[in-house]
């Protein structure tokens, strides 16, 4: 930052209070703080570093309660799909982080409505953590 010298003194223009508090604000505007803010923001998304098979699990577990209309618990999970407990707490946690799914007590439950809801989420959420790629669209349905 450059200071250009002027007639007046700097002291005579804008009292001292001002001063200060114009360099408070101006210093306080940096890489650091400009990041914060975005890690602030509601569409923020960190990457995830998820297996793909978390996501094919995932998408398993909203297919089942909607086909079922009852949540894929650990206990069906191992007992009808033959996965782990593992398995089933990775896709579970996928589902709590894109906001599908929720823990009320100790009894989860799925927070979306429909189907189309659930996939149309997770899908996005997937997109925005970095997971997999954004859906190409095909040549003929330019606008």
């Amino acid at each position: 930052m450059t200071l250009t010298a002027c007639a007046m003194p700097f002291s005579r223009r804008i009292p001292s209070a001002h001063r200060t508090a114009r360099w408070r604000i101006a210093g306080s505007v940096t890489a650091a703080s400009i990041a914060a803010a975005n890690r602030q923001r509601s569409t923020f998304t960190p990457a995830a570093n998820v297996a793909p098979n978390a996501i094919n699990d995932a998408y398993v577990m909203v297919h089942y309660r909607f086909d079922h209309n009852r949540y894929l618990s650990r206990r069906r999970a191992e007992e009808e799909l033959s996965w782990t407990q593992e398995r089933h707490r990775t896709a579970q946690q996928l589902l709590l982080d894109a906001g599908i799914a929720e823990i009320s007590g100790t009894q989860p439950r799925m927070t979306v409505a429909t189907l189309d809801e659930a996939l149309t989420t997770l899908g996005s959420f997937i997109v925005r953590a970095g997971m997999a790629p954004p859906p190409m669209q095909p040549r003929g349905w330019e606008e």
